[in-house]
């Protein structure tokens, strides 16, 4: 969902998936001559590893907050800093504030019908989008589409608010939607749905991990 998200920026005001990063900090002087790194898309920093059996590399992440995408530990920009690179996985961050929403994982399109949205929230201050049709038809033309904005607010150190806002008639196959915020503090008193509380949820102490489930919703508020 994800990349189709930013397929479709790029079809409808031609912004590209692969992005420089001068693209996002124009006043960032230390980006005009970095051509190792990118952007895909609005929110992931992606670090190609392009030196033989080397398992680790240099890093420049610009002014904000970044999480590493395997350890989902956050980082302060701008900094250089060196990150491992195994052969397994490559350097990736994801931007604070980002909502990125993933499916199950499947080997080709249509192998499945996708049953839940995963929602990965990296918490911060932004703006996440979500591009959705059928996949394969023409029917987008004629309004059969939805675009989600997702609004990313912090008003505390451990509080979070997620807003939503839904443009477009197509109504996905799933129903599930599963969320996974990280790197809070601490477990939160409370989880809301909608005003209403989320009582089934896990908190993974080691890694700051919190996960629930819901319906489709307007808004999760965590304090």
């Amino acid at each position: 969902p994800y990349l189709y998200t930013a397929t479709w920026q790029c079809a409808r005001s031609g912004w590209p998936i692969v992005r420089p990063l001068v693209w996002a900090y124009p006043e960032d002087a230390r980006t005009y001559s970095l051509d190792d790194e990118f952007l895909c898309g609005d929110a992931l920093l992606v670090a190609p590893v392009g030196e033989a059996q080397a398992t680790s590399r240099e890093v420049y992440l610009p002014a904000g907050n970044w999480f590493d995408f395997w350890t989902k530990e956050r980082h302060a920009g701008p900094k250089t800093m060196r990150v491992e690179a195994p052969l397994e996985r490559i350097p990736l961050f994801v931007r604070a504030g980002t909502v990125l929403p993933t499916w199950p994982l499947m080997q080709y399109m249509g192998e499945q019908t996708v049953d839940r949205l995963i929602l990965h929230v990296y918490p911060g201050d932004g703006s996440s989008w979500l591009y959705e049709d059928d996949g394969h038809s023409p029917a987008y033309a004629s309004g059969e589409f939805r675009v989600t904005n997702f609004e990313c607010r912090c008003i505390g150190e451990n509080s979070l608010t997620i807003t939503r806002r839904v443009q477009g008639a197509y109504q996905p196959t799933y129903t599930r939607w599963e969320w996974n915020i990280y790197g809070l503090p601490q477990a939160p008193k409370h989880v809301l749905a909608d005003g209403q509380p989320v009582s089934k949820l896990s908190w993974d102490e080691a890694r700051r991990i919190l996960r629930f489930e819901s319906g489709e919703v307007q808004a999760i508020e965590l304090g």
